[in-house]
């Protein structure tokens, strides 16, 4: 998991999309990527934007990245599996009432500090059992 980049994205949600430009419904709304007026979309169709060198592009309503587009684009670049992948970025995965861009933006946060206090956990346990010092 490339929690750095999670974090990345979570962060740029928070500080740089007003909560009218998003809408965990759509990949892209028409005229995203001309960035007009009114145009929306969901924290995948923000990765252009939030990794501006990363090889992300949007072309036709597709967000691609190497030869992934949408779900599997976000998917490989973020290294998690499918069952996370969806967790955080399916609209269908949220209360209809908590699809809200800080709701997005909490939900990537927490899934962050969980794997961070399990990594912890995992070099605590193998720290104690090789006899290391604690």
């Amino acid at each position: 998991m490339r929690k750095d980049r999670l974090t990345k994205l979570a962060n740029f949600l928070e500080e740089k999309v007003k909560p009218q430009w998003f809408d965990i419904r759509i990949f892209l709304s028409k005229g995203f990527e001309k960035q007009k007026c009114g145009s929306v979309a969901c924290a995948i169709g923000w990765m252009s934007a939030a990794f501006p060198r990363s090889g992300i592009t949007i072309h036709r309503g597709l967000v691609s990245w190497k030869e992934y587009s949408n779900f599997e684009a976000a998917r490989e670049f973020f290294e998690i599996d499918h069952e996370l992948c969806f967790h955080l970025f399916n609209p269908m995965n949220y209360p209809s009432n908590r699809r809200a861009r800080m709701d997005v933006v909490r939900r990537i946060r927490q899934t962050v500090k969980k794997a961070k206090v399990k990594g912890h956990e995992k070099s605590l346990d193998s720290l104690i059992a090789q006899g290391g010092p604690l």
